[in-house]
């Protein structure tokens, strides 16, 4: 029997994709009839609670790129790589902070705190910065999730398609149900990220041939 291609999606992958997107439109779903104006479409009647604030603060620090940054800066420096990632785990206690007092100061928006920091000037300033950088953060993001795509389907979906169907899904469950729906997902992500993310390590741990052949295949300059 031939062993499977580790690499390409199976039956049973296809499966549990098609479940998470049922999920994520469900979300939408159920987020929609509580977008009734502008204002619950974009901070949620400011009555969310904590739950979903702190849950976007995590996301924000989790995005399509850091698998293969992560990874790139491993391979290039060794375990100490993983710190590009888990320098996030430092700054956790913030995000659980701040977040409730921001919405008590009635801030909508980065550009708010500067604002109230530093001055009408500065927070122009920033929002020009953000408006450059932002397009270019979020499209090497996408394409590095296309990039995924393209891979694990074994090249079934490929360039444009592969962003089609990162980027239509969630423009639509984000039209649906607005900041609603994308807090409610964060909180649901959050949860995969964490589990997923520790159950991976056994997995990878046995893909390696075991610990001693995984401490093995690891040069000392590497460590």
């Amino acid at each position: 029997m031939d062993t499977p291609d580790l690499m390409h999606l199976q039956g049973f992958d296809w499966l549990i994709i098609c479940l998470y997107g049922l999920f994520m439109f469900g979300i939408a779903f159920w987020a929609y009839p509580k977008v009734k104006d502008c204002g619950s479409f974009l901070v949620g009647s400011r009555k969310m609670g904590n739950l979903m604030i702190i849950a976007s603060a995590f996301a924000g620090g989790t995005n399509a790129n850091h698998p293969m940054a992560v990874a790139a800066a491993t391979f290039q420096r060794g375990l100490s790589g993983v710190w590009l990632s888990l320098t996030w785990i430092l700054i956790t206690p913030f995000l659980w902070l701040y977040p409730p007092v921001v919405r008590r100061l009635r801030i909508v928006t980065t550009a708010d705190i500067v604002r109230m920091r530093f001055g009408q000037g500065m927070a122009t300033i920033f929002k020009i910065v953000v408006l450059c950088a932002v397009p270019m953060s979020l499209g090497f993001g996408l394409k590095s999730a296309a990039i995924v795509v393209e891979v694990m389907t074994g090249g079934a979906v490929t360039g444009n398609w592969a962003l089609v169907v990162i980027v239509v899904p969630t423009i639509i469950y984000t039209l649906l149900g607005g900041v609603i729906a994308a807090y409610a997902t964060d909180i649901y992500q959050g949860l995969l990220i964490i589990v997923l993310s520790f159950l991976l390590v056994p997995f990878a741990i046995v893909q390696a041939g075991g610990g001693a052949a995984l401490n093995a295949a690891i040069a000392d300059e590497m460590t």
